[in-house]
């Protein structure tokens, strides 16, 4: 006879991985379902290799140095990291004629990764995750590596979830299939989803790079003459960086990049560089679910999101869904009203502050001499701002003092900003959606 199990986890990313180790640690019976035959290597694009201390969603992450704990002090819990960190000090934005509007990412003079805390850090997310992975099988939870959940069907008291063959039952399943999930779609949410767009991105893992400052994350942008975003992201290891490139219409990666390198004011910081790795991805944008749980399976981070949340907002989700779930095992309140906690959590929390149709940045709809002027305003670093609150104060108060000249001078940049302001949503994401295809 087939193992019935308490609760069937499908992805082992960070939401995943953290929900079968959870739940594992509850006391449940868990499968972990993943498509990757090797669950231990990270084969997609990830330049969100970042702990961010700042306060959203009802977290503020901390860093325990002494025990090498990332700590969740809101929500009671910690995990363990016992991996390289390098703190990350500042958001550079450069123009193409290298004018740059910076935003510092700590608080307090600058004097190091701990005697002053930036809000981000770099960490190695292949690492953190085998170790949750390690924590999971301590656990006795069931891990089924190159299964590829590709169907769903409902039980009088539980779900089957079926791929590459093989059958699983269980009272709950939990998807964490990422961005394009397809638990999503076979469970038809996506047909009452707005498409926003089709986001392709290629991204390459380099050492030797020598930009301004090693521990900046740093965007290039060149505006509507040159639209995919360029972004340099250290590394936890020394010396390594993560440099993508992401756009929203058909591009060559490979010469976009070999023009950054060779024929660009910024060429001088790749003279030494050298390519360790390359990967890429194409992600389907859609607006993010407000309920996501149908037929006992609940939908958590990325898969019911409108982007990659970041991997602490991740980690959190997993955990609450799997407690909501051990919690509603041992009350037996199955169905929607056992899991009604972690959606009002998640409505509160993801649902609102993502923003149903979010507008597009200004930096996308200007020119890039529009930019150049627009970047040269900013004389100062921006303050930190360690919450989505703080931004917006941030960038208000930036924007009064530069506000004056841009009228006087440029008045035809802040009325292009004034009708982007505005515009109605979903019409800043037409042009997006021309060149997407979605995939329902």
């Amino acid at each position: 006879m087939a193992k019935r199990y308490d609760l069937i986890v499908i992805g082992a990313g960070p939401a995943g991985i953290m929900a079968a180790k959870t739940a594992g640690e509850n006391g449940l019976n868990v499968a972990l379902l993943e498509r990757r035959a090797n669950i231990e290597q990270l084969t997609r694009p990830c330049g969100e290799g970042l702990i961010c201390h700042k306060h959203e969603h009802g977290e503020n992450v901390r860093i325990n140095f002494r025990d090498n704990r990332f700590v969740f002090p809101y929500n009671g819990f910690s995990i363990k990291y016992e991996g390289p960190l390098k703190g990350v000090f500042k958001y550079d934005q450069y123009s193409a004629d290298g004018h740059t509007m910076e935003m510092r990412l700590y608080v307090g003079e600058r004097k190091g990764d701990r005697q002053t805390l930036p809000s981000h850090f770099a960490f190695d997310k292949e690492l953190l995750l085998n170790g949750l992975l390690d924590e999971a099988k301590r656990n006795k939870i069931d891990i089924f590596p190159g299964v590829n959940a590709s169907d769903v069907e409902k039980t009088d008291n539980g779900v089957i979830i079926k791929g590459n063959g093989k059958s699983f039952e269980g009272t709950y399943a939990v998807a964490a299939d990422g961005l394009n999930s397809r638990m999503a779609r076979q469970l038809g949410f996506n047909k009452q989803r707005k498409f926003l767009g089709t986001l392709r991105v290629k991204g390459w893992r380099m050492r030797g790079l020598e930009p301004p400052d090693p521990q900046s994350h740093i965007h290039v942008v060149e505006g509507v003459d040159a639209p995919p975003m360029f972004c340099i992201l250290p590394m936890a290891k020394p010396d390594e960086y993560y440099v993508s490139i992401a756009g929203w219409s058909t591009v060559d990666f490979d010469a976009r990049l070999d023009q950054m390198m060779k024929r660009s004011r910024f060429s001088a910081w790749f003279k030494k560089a050298e390519i360790l790795k390359s990967n890429g991805c194409v992600l389907n944008l859609c607006s993010p679910i407000s309920e996501p749980f149908k037929d006992n399976v609940l939908l958590i981070g990325d898969a019911a999101a409108f982007a990659q949340i970041s991997n602490h907002n991740a980690i959190l989700c997993g955990w609450k869904a799997a407690n909501t779930i051990t919690v509603a095992l041992i009350k037996r309140t199955l169905g929607k009203e056992g899991v009604s906690g972690y959606l009002e959590w998640w409505n509160k929390n993801f649902y609102d502050s993502s923003f149903t149709v979010p507008p597009i940045d200004p930096n996308e709809t200007l020119t890039r001499e529009e930019i150049n002027f627009y970047f040269s305003l900013f004389k100062e670093p921006l303050p930190a701002a360690l919450s989505a609150e703080e931004m917006r104060k941030v960038m208000g108060e930036a924007m009064a003092k530069i506000m004056p000249q841009l009228k006087a001078q440029r008045p035809d940049i802040l009325a292009k900003m004034e009708n982007l302001r505005k515009m109605p949503p979903d019409e800043t994401w037409a042009e997006r959606r021309k060149t997407g295809f979605p995939n329902r």
